[in-house]
């Protein structure tokens, strides 16, 4: 087994010339028992705190989770490389030691220690290249400013600390802007701090029972939406996404209704609007059209509906039962307050 057989594997392999993370995985083994690296690797984690490691139970305690999707997600496209990389080895005369090793409990190993370490740095044509740098890869995070640099004259990676370092005080830098979501399936922890970066995600369907449904999905097409979408609510903003309005207006319109909205400025002014979709499929409106005509953000029926809906989100987090105080915990926890203080917004007078 050497290291220009694998090289040759990889420019073969479509998979692994498009996927360098799944190449650096794959590799990782490769190399494990006789690499020049080998005292790096025997010092890496054996068992990570990702999903991949996650049992039944620990699953389970995330179906309140707007996360479990992409969870779930992510296991299943973990478990299809494996399965994809197993029938490929199998085929490699040059690599049967390889191929002998390989199990789907080496490669979420490999896999995890790719995702939880990996960092970019420019190879000898200047191109972005993911690779594992050991003893940096050991320093823990913390909020602050990107702080490491490849410096191309010396070819070597420089990493500015965010604050002055007394001795033996921990080093930590700042693993990028990510969701807490993010940072439990790639790193396999959620911060303990507030992420200003959070975000949750909020599932909105429109039910193929619908009456209404073709017509409706034939507004929400118009309009750059989908009949089943995710908009993200983010942890600090004041504002709505105003697709969010949008799609629940659409999911709320009647065939024929006719609605009488009144509006109040300096001049008292009465407006009837045929708030029936046939009318709004006719009329050629922009997105901001629609939103500015119908004044979404004020709409009562829009935004109980919204308040409804977060309410029901809140309630299934149920975080009173927390008592892991474990990262599945604290990404709850994370996500009640996000949806708590989209739910105040929607309580201020408008």
């Amino acid at each position: 087994m050497t290291s220009s057989s694998f090289g040759s594997l990889i420019i073969k392999d479509q998979l692994l010339r498009s996927m360098p993370n799944v190449a650096l995985a794959l590799f990782l083994l490769h190399e494990r028992s006789q690499s020049k690296w080998q005292p790096y690797i025997d010092i890496l984690p054996n068992h990570f705190n990702t999903p991949l490691y996650f049992d039944y139970d620990q699953l389970n305690r995330l179906k309140p989770s707007a996360a479990l999707c992409d969870v779930l997600t992510h296991i299943q496209r973990i478990a299809r490389q494996y399965c994809y990389l197993h029938n490929l080895l199998k085929g490699q005369s040059s690599l049967s030691k390889l191929a002998e090793n390989f199990s789907y409990d080496a490669y979420r190993w490999a896999v995890s220690v790719v995702s939880t370490r990996q960092n970019n740095i420019l190879n000898d044509h200047g191109e972005s290249q993911l690779s594992l740098i050991p003893v940096m890869d050991f320093l823990n995070h913390e909020y602050g400013q990107e702080c490491i640099h490849y410096d191309m004259k010396l070819q070597q990676i420089e990493c500015k600390t965010m604050k002055n370092i007394e001795k033996n005080e921990q080093i930590f830098i700042f693993y990028g802007k990510r969701t807490n979501a993010e940072y439990l399936i790639h790193n396999g922890f959620v911060p303990n701090q507030p992420n200003p970066y959070d975000t949750y995600l909020l599932k909105l369907v429109l039910s193929k029972t619908d009456k209404a449904y073709e017509e409706k999905s034939q507004l929400l097409q118009r309009y750059g939406l989908e009949t089943s979408d995710k908009y993200l609510l983010f942890v600090d903003d004041e504002l709505f996404n105003p697709a969010i309005f949008i799609f629940i207006k659409i999911f709320l319109m009647n065939l024929g209704k006719v609605v009488l909205k009144c509006f109040f400025s300096f001049i008292f002014r009465i407006c009837f609007l045929l708030d029936d979709i046939s009318n709004v499929l006719s009329k050629n409106m922009t997105m901001d059209e629609f939103f500015d005509i119908y004044a979404l953000d004020k709409d009562n029926d829009v935004r109980t509906f919204l308040k409804t809906r977060i309410q029901l989100f809140i309630r299934s987090l149920n975080i009173a039962s927390l008592k892991n105080n474990d990262l599945i915990d604290h990404l709850l926890i994370s996500e009640h307050d996000i949806l708590t203080k989209a739910f105040k917004k929607l309580e201020l007078p408008h």
